[in-house]
């Protein structure tokens, strides 16, 4: 009997223990409430090209699970409403080292005549890898991750929500991973561990003399592709262990992205592609626009940086003798290769590398859309194009139902100077950007209340001022005249406090004083309050006039007017010509020709 006793038990017991069930300890008491939340009189962006003015956003659990025009709001739920502010897409950026703590790169300038004296010739990694340390397609970021709350700060300041992070050390540098820049725990923040292969044509911090040119890396990078299939293709034939090379084959299949130094090397990375028969996302240096037409023949997806040059200091003539005619329009058209990019069809994302401060992320977006590139085209490079490219876009890059709920509200357009970042939204949790609170509650609310207190009848609070620094007055339904009441009053988003004393109507010299906590849902304020410190009681604070939700057809992002601006020059330094010289066919008659080869010294020969 006992033992039917104590199996009946465990099968009450154990449903609720796996359940509950976490990774990892929580320190401190468990939060297990569901984040469900309404968004409501909202201009949402659902993607680059489609807009809902007054538009419902719900979210559950960090999971978008309806946005559009007839949407129903659950009811008990948070819903905040918007009046009018926009939800725009989380920003992804492909190309950081975020949180990778260790072997990142060196001087390697430091190394250089050590590498020389002493020479370093095979590879001083223990176990059985590549020979060369700059080929380490074994490395995998996740294994190295970690928060780096400064950083990831700042990112959701300029609106991004995730990133692909990655060592960038050496020629072949291992896996990259997916990142959320959620304030949570490793486990929880890594949507893929492995979401993309990276490369370059630098050696990195390695202090092994080759490759000591760029062709030496190139033919490293190559041969390394060969041995890897050769390596593949004679599984089981020879005896030998090469992890570097498994680690090729294992993460072929992810997508490819190599960094290159400038446009020339977007040229020589589209050849490689040829040759091997692989394709890269190539990320540049943001110079593209000057061999536009030749890269466009690549057929190649870019990862493009804003960091802008800063403008040259030309008060002092002499120092203006050392700034190259190349500088100066590189400063002058840097800013317009996202319009280069768009016109000639080229899918690009954009990336905060390269930027020394993150502060000026914004600033330089909305010079590329004041330099010609379209809303549109800029919120793709930093919404859909990221996701597509490492082949997450039935997750992220747009707000579609079941879509991870990643999304940032603004107080107007992202491309308006006087526009402030209010919140950033990262797997459905709230991080605040901007001091502002999201919503002005301005308004006459009448309060009930659950309480013995006579004197809390027919009672109205008036919200009025600064939204970030509210006032409030309470008066009587029936009278116009506001009670002889102090008061004070605290809001935080949805979150409102406030502290107000009544005289006690018998006419004593004496007071009673009411303290109100809650939040505001679904048109209301809902909350518990004490009298004197002493009883507690519930109470609501209905607005008079709700506004009404109104729901519009799908709009398109404008495009802005181009500024005029130089040509781009070929070649790009002093004397170029505003088109490309073609190639022609000469013939020189009558020379005196030294072949340097077998033929000698030819009198009056023709070249």
């Amino acid at each position: 009997m006992l033992k039917k006793y104590f199996i009946l038990l465990l099968v009450i017991i154990i449903p609720f223990i796996s359940y509950s069930q976490e990774g990892f300890p929580v320190n401190g008491v468990n939060d297990v409430r569901e984040n469900h939340y309404a968004f409501i009189n909202a201009n949402i962006l659902i993607d680059y090209k489609t807009k809902l003015e007054n538009g419902i956003l719900v979210i559950k659990n960090g999971v978008i699970t309806s946005v559009g025009k007839d949407v129903s709001i659950p009811e008990g739920i948070r819903v905040f409403d918007l009046q009018g502010n926009y939800i725009y897409p989380s920003f992804i950026d492909l190309y950081t080292d975020y949180g990778i703590m260790e072997n990142k790169s060196i001087n390697i300038s430091s190394n250089w005549m050590s590498s020389y004296n002493n020479p370093q010739t095979l590879s001083n990694k223990s176990g059985p890898f590549a020979w060369n340390e700059s080929i380490r397609p074994e490395y995998n970021s996740v294994d190295y991750l970690k928060i780096d709350n400064k950083i990831s700060n700042q990112l959701r300041k300029e609106g991004f929500g995730l990133v692909v992070s990655h060592n960038m050390d050496g020629i072949m540098r291992g896996t990259g991973s997916l990142v959320s820049l959620a304030d949570d725990v490793e486990q929880k923040i890594v949507i893929k561990d492995r979401v993309s292969n990276h490369f370059s044509f630098m050696k990195g911090s390695t202090r092994q003399r080759y490759p000591s040119s760029l062709m030496g890396a190139v033919a490293l990078l190559k041969q390394s592709f060969f041995d890897a299939n050769w390596y593949s293709t004679n599984t089981g034939k020879i005896n030998e262990t090469n992890l570097s090379l498994s680690a090729i084959n294992e993460n072929n299949n992810l997508p490819k992205i190599i960094e290159v130094r400038d446009k020339l090397k977007v040229l020589l990375a589209q050849k490689i592609e040829k040759e091997i028969g692989i394709k890269f996302i190539i990320k540049g240096q943001g110079d593209e626009y000057q061999r536009i037409k030749e890269i466009k023949e690549g057929n190649s997806s870019l990862i493009v940086p804003i960091n802008y040059p800063k403008p040259y200091n030309v008060d002092d003539p002499f120092k203006n003798k050392d700034i190259l005619l190349s500088q100066l329009k590189h400063w002058e058209l840097a800013p317009s290769n996202p319009s280069f990019l768009e016109n000639n069809n080229i899918d690009f994302s954009i990336t905060t590398n390269g930027l020394r401060d993150l502060s000026e992320f914004r600033n330089n977006l909305i010079k590329s859309h004041e330099r010609g590139a379209s809303k549109a085209i800029l919120l793709k490079a930093l919404t859909y194009n990221p996701s597509k490219f490492i082949n997450m876009e039935s997750k992220l890059g747009t707000l579609n139902e079941s879509f991870i709920a990643n999304f940032f509200i603004t107080d107007g357009d992202i491309f308006s100077e006087e526009t402030k970042i209010l919140s950033n939204w990262v797997q459905g949790k709230w991080h605040r950007v901007n001091d502002s609170n999201i919503i002005d509650f301005s308004g006459d609310y009448l309060l009930s209340f659950n309480s013995k207190s006579k004197n809390l009848n027919d009672v109205i609070l008036t919200v009025y001022g600064d939204k970030d620094k509210p006032r409030a007055k309470i008066r009587s339904v029936k009278l116009t005249d506001s009670l002889e009441s102090s008061n004070k009053i605290f809001i935080d988003d949805e979150n409102i406090s406030l502290t107000f004393n009544l005289k006690k109507k018998s006419g004593e010299n004496s007071s009673e004083e009411y303290k109100l906590s809650g939040f505001f849902s679904n048109g209301r304020f809902i909350g518990k309050g004490t009298l004197n410190n002493l009883e507690w009681f519930e109470w609501t604070g209905i607005k008079k006039s709700p506004n009404n939700i109104k729901i519009v057809e799908d709009l398109k992002v404008s495009k802005s007017n181009k500024e005029d601006l130089g040509d781009v020059i070929y070649p790009f330094v002093e004397y170029g010509s505003k088109s490309l010289k073609s190639q022609e066919r000469m013939l020189i008659k009558g020379a005196k020709i030294w072949t340097l080869e077998g033929e000698g010294i030819i009198e009056k020969g023709d070249v």
